[in-house]
């Protein structure tokens, strides 16, 4: 082999090791092959961070380990927490034990004990065991029993759809629910 190639496999080499390991603060994000022979990689203490067009931060996903089929492109994901922000500040925190995520991260599923909560405020906080979100759209729906909880009282029902942008909330049957008037 020629020194030239010598070069740019080892620059190749370089930009791969670095891709793999990215520093976050003092914690570092290591990207792992599957111990099982197939073409999966696992990522533990992950960040995935998305922009708008502008430039200005749109979501932020962090959880506590990333499994990504590569044939799919659908990654499982331990303890994942979205923040969707709007014009730059935070307006929604999710949370779940599990999750699924697709390849070009614009859809995701949370699963068990999935909480929403309005932010900056936390004056509404929304709670179902599964919950499929349009990450670019800003909606949510669910089939399962919803609770929503706010200053002014408590709702539930079986399904739900959300305009999230718009912060509108539906709950689709069985719905009931208690209002206080607030003080």
């Amino acid at each position: 082999m020629s020194a030239k190639t010598l070069l740019l496999i080892g620059i190749f080499c370089a930009v791969i090791a670095y891709v793999m390991v990215m520093d976050r603060g003092n914690q570092r994000v290591i990207a792992t092959p599957a111990t099982d022979g197939s073409n999966n990689f696992y990522m533990q203490d992950f960040m995935i961070r998305q922009y708008d067009e502008s430039g200005a931060l749109s979501r932020m996903i962090v959880g506590d380990q990333m499994t990504r089929e590569t044939d799919s492109g659908i990654s499982q994901l331990q303890n994942p927490s979205a923040t969707i922000y709007e014009d730059a500040q935070p307006a929604w925190q999710l949370n779940s034990q599990t999750g699924t995520i697709n390849a070009d991260q614009t859809e995701m599923t949370l699963l068990e004990n999935v909480t929403v909560v309005q932010q900056p405020t936390e004056e509404l906080e929304l709670q179902t065991e599964q919950l499929d979100i349009n990450l670019v759209d800003q909606t949510a729906s669910s089939a399962e029993k919803v609770v929503i909880m706010h200053t002014s009282g408590r709702q539930e029902g079986v399904g739900m759809t959300a305009e999230l942008k718009k912060n509108e909330l539906r709950l689709l049957s069985q719905v009931k629910g208690n209002y206080a008037q607030p003080q």
